[in-house]
């Protein structure tokens, strides 16, 4: 059994905080906000360095998962997400039922399970069921490829059909007058064809695959250097487009953006290169728990993100006052998420490990006994 790669356990951890970060904007009333003035432009680059939450996630199952086959054990593994689905619904529903006071009947919370809003963010659920049952069949196609060059080719393919026409297909160059005021429409010009965008998921999986199997080394100044780059272009750009205006909220800005590919490999590459210097058991088995909690944290962080920010908003009325508070309500919100996914994982691995010993005790009790030798059976009276 290979050595566990905790530099992947700290990108996982990284990736949940930047999952609260996005939800910040969400939650605080900043997308009802005049997009004008520094503080407004800064937070506007911070909202891009957060977009990086779900494609890092995608390029983690990448890294991680390229090695995968088709074959019965790897396909009765999705029950795993199902159970923490299903159980993170479970504390979901309480939550509305108990604390929110929301009308919550066994037909309402099959209802919401299988339409995927047994908690708020199981769209990641939805979409990650269907990743997980053709990841082996990626793995096919990304191991079959001769050399870098033709991985390289792929990318660039399926960049070229999800991610670059949202970036192209945005402005309108007809009108002059426009470009001063570009938040003033949405009706754009379009150039490529943009039909093929719900691929991003598949690009970013390849995109992790790739760092795994060819492990680009680009150097750490340099690295730091293009992501600073990247975030504040992406930020500066987000702005203009909606300078004078409430944000505006587009494919450019969103998980199919040139910019947030660009900004998540980069985040990544750079994480990549940080190692510890010591080998820490104590260090090693706390990492581990968070990151295995990760997941439980993401579908949980909605009823703290429905609680704290309803208090939140209540005590800070004025949407660009809450701004100031952006790192106090993530973190907040973070741990909170961290903690309850801690403990709802342990009460998972106790059942799972229930199950499994309940299951090797029925199998005790039914395994055949081995026949009876009777010719050396010394209970066997003769006559």
């Amino acid at each position: 059994m290979s050595e566990r790669n905790e530099t992947l356990d700290i990108i996982r951890i990284i990736s949940l905080l930047c999952i609260n970060g996005v939800h910040f904007f969400v939650n605080s009333g900043f997308y009802s906000a005049p997009v004008e003035g520094g503080e407004m432009m800064l937070m506007c680059v911070f909202r891009s360095l957060f977009l990086i939450c779900v494609p890092m996630f995608l390029m983690l199952s990448g890294y991680l998962m390229n090695q995968k086959a088709p074959s019965k054990k790897y396909f009765w593994g999705i029950t795993k997400t199902i159970i923490i689905y299903f159980l993170c619904s479970v504390v979901f529903s309480l939550f509305l039922k108990f604390v929110q006071g929301e009308e919550m009947t066994l037909k309402i919370f099959i209802t919401n399970l299988f339409g995927f809003e047994g908690t708020k963010y199981a769209w990641y659920i939805e979409m990650y069921l269907g990743l997980y049952l053709i990841i082996p069949f990626l793995n096919i196609i990304f191991n079959n490829l001769k050399d870098k060059k033709q991985a390289l080719y792929l990318l660039g393919a399926l960049f070229a059909v999800c991610m670059l026409p949202s970036f192209v297909n945005i402005f309108r160059f007809e009108e002059a007058e426009w470009w001063l005021d570009p938040g003033s429409s949405k009706e754009y010009f379009q150039i490529l064809p943009q039909w093929w965008d719900r691929l991003y998921p598949i690009f970013f999986y390849f995109l992790g695959a790739y760092l795994s199997k060819y492990k680009p080394a680009l150097p750490v100044v340099a690295n730091a250097a293009l992501l600073i780059c990247s975030v504040v272009f992406d930020g500066a750009f987000s702005f203009y487009r909606s300078m004078g205006h409430s944000y505006v909220w587009g494919d450019w800005n969103s998980n199919t953006s040139p910019t947030t590919a660009l900004t998540a490999f980069l985040t990544f590459s750079l994480l990549l290169n940080f190692k510890f210097k010591k080998k820490s058991k104590s260090r090693s088995s706390l990492l581990k728990l968070m990151s295995d909690s990760c997941i439980f944290a993401f579908l949980l962080s909605g009823i703290f993100d429905l609680y704290l920010y309803d208090i939140f908003k209540a005590k800070i009325p004025e949407v660009q006052d809450r701004f100031a508070y952006a790192p106090l309500m993530i973190l907040t919100v973070y741990i909170c998420s961290l903690c309850s996914g801690i403990v709802v994982n342990v009460l998972y691995r106790e059942f799972q490990k229930g199950v499994r010993e309940l299951i090797e005790a029925v199998k005790s009790i039914f395994k055949k006994k081995p026949k009876r030798d009777l010719k050396n059976d010394s209970n066997i009276i003769r006559t």
